[in-house]
């Protein structure tokens, strides 16, 4: 990216001087798989983890240790083992692995913008202006579908990313390990008054326009706990942003160090946080331990987004090759059809999240024709393998239509304008431009 007259990166060779523009000496290639699958997974975490924890969780005066997770009725097994896999594997693992994803994809669409020749100026209105409409689109949706909309966030930290852009990877790690220790602080207190938090919340209303209303509150509420999730989310933003600059995923073999470090302090956090949480809320351990566990989780989880990232985009590795391989010969390789699918439902992430909430708010809701009766871990996480299911059938037939996600298309346009960016700075556009399409961030 080449530099405004106002910035003047530092006149000296080497890894950081191309990083002070959120440049890369890694070369483009073709689309990579990695992010999508981690995104179509990722959207399996967030059905489940959004159904369990609001859409159904426990309503009543009764207390439920496992209301954080689904519920368990009537000391079911079949509660209690969904609860131990959601603490696991569901319960902040999707938004850890989205936040990881959003960062690294905005140093994607960061690198195509360098090498088109945007100066710094130039790139920083473009990101602001795409992850802006985002935080719209994130706005309109808590308001209207889901008051635990994600999207919001997502795009003010985006706008916020756009004037870090000409910070050299150094500094951006300085700011996210300052974030990180801010947010452990929050655990002190999260900590002590445990037992007297409500760390879940129930959607449990008799009307939709009540619910809006509360949409309403809870959006305006979130414009002043922003600063709070900004010190929890955007240490694993910031370190996928420089994880895109140093092409960690698209070229895996050349850091395998760093991905398999990421993956062993994800493992070791579901293994030393989540298990015991989820052991704690089946009544299979210490009860005292589940409120503590899960204020440690609501931080500390989010550890896992840049390991479970890494491991998919290890285990992708074979894949990726044949890929790359039959795109030397002037092949083009299918993967299997799971594989394909969940592709399809990556590629089109924003429609698919936002799909969710519309069937939640149709099937699920107390207001709605409400299917499945609140505070059941198990059929919880059921109904958000169902609702899940559905979104990637319908992200194949619009693979196959060969169209893109109407949100995503609807966001292109707003952001890019109808003739989109051009190829290089300062020229009109001449066609599409993939690796701008190649982008990897969720809701793109």
């Amino acid at each position: 990216m080449s530099t405004s007259p106002s910035h003047k990166p530092p006149e000296k060779s080497g890894d950081d001087s191309h990083r002070a523009t959120g440049a890369s000496t890694v070369p483009p290639r073709a689309r990579l798989v990695s992010p999508d699958l981690a995104r179509g997974l990722m959207l399996l975490g967030i059905a489940i983890a959004n159904i369990t924890s609001t859409w159904l969780a426990p309503v009543g005066d009764e207390p439920d240790l496992a209301a954080a997770a689904g519920g368990i009725a009537d000391g079911s097994l079949y509660d209690r083992l969904a609860v131990v896999f959601g603490a696991l594997f569901i319960h902040v693992r999707g938004v850890a692995m989205f936040s990881t994803l959003l960062g690294y994809g905005f140093g994607l669409l960061a690198l195509s913008l360098w090498r088109r020749g945007f100066p710094v100026s130039g790139a920083r209105a473009v990101l602001a202006r795409r992850y802006g409409f985002l935080a719209a689109f994130g706005a309109v949706h808590m308001l209207v579908l889901y008051y635990g909309d994600i999207m919001t966030f997502y795009g003010l930290m985006g706008v916020i990313l756009a004037f870090l852009l000409p910070l050299r990877d150094r500094t951006l790690l300085i700011i996210a390990a300052v974030l990180q220790a801010i947010a452990l602080l929050f655990l002190i207190p999260m900590i002590m008054f445990s037992s007297d938090l409500d760390m879940q919340g129930s959607l449990d209303f008799s009307s939709y326009g009540e619910y809006v209303a509360v949409g309403g509150m809870v959006l305006i509420g979130s414009l002043f706990l922003f600063p709070v999730q900004f010190a929890m989310i955007a240490p694993v933003i910031i370190v996928g942003f420089v994880a895109a600059r140093n092409g960690v995923l698209t070229h895996p073999e050349r850091h395998l160090r760093v991905l398999w470090t990421a993956v062993g302090a994800a493992v070791a956090v579901m293994v030393l946080v989540g298990l015991p949480w989820g052991l704690s809320m089946a009544g299979w351990a210490p009860v005292g331990w589940a409120p503590r566990l899960e204020a440690v989780n609501a931080i500390v989880g989010m550890f896992t987004g840049p390991g479970l990232v890494a491991a998919i985009a290890l285990g992708s590795v074979p894949l990726q090759r044949r890929i790359d391989a039959a795109r030397a010969a002037g092949d083009e390789h299918r993967p299997d059809f799971c594989t394909r699918a969940l592709i399809a439902l990556g590629r089109r992430s924003m429609t698919g999240y936002v799909l969710q909430s519309v069937l939640c708010v149709v099937f699920l809701s107390s207001f709605g024709l409400h299917l499945v009766t609140p505070g059941s871990a198990a059929a919880g996480t059921a109904a958000g393998i169902v609702v899940w299911l559905v979104t990637v059938v319908i992200a194949v037939v619009l693979e196959r239509l060969g169209r893109p996600g109407p949100l995503e298309w609807l966001h292109r346009r707003l952001a890019y304008g109808r003739a989109g960016l051009p190829r290089h700075w300062g020229q009109p556009v001449a066609g599409r431009d993939p690796i701008v399409d190649d982008r990897g961030e969720p809701g793109r």
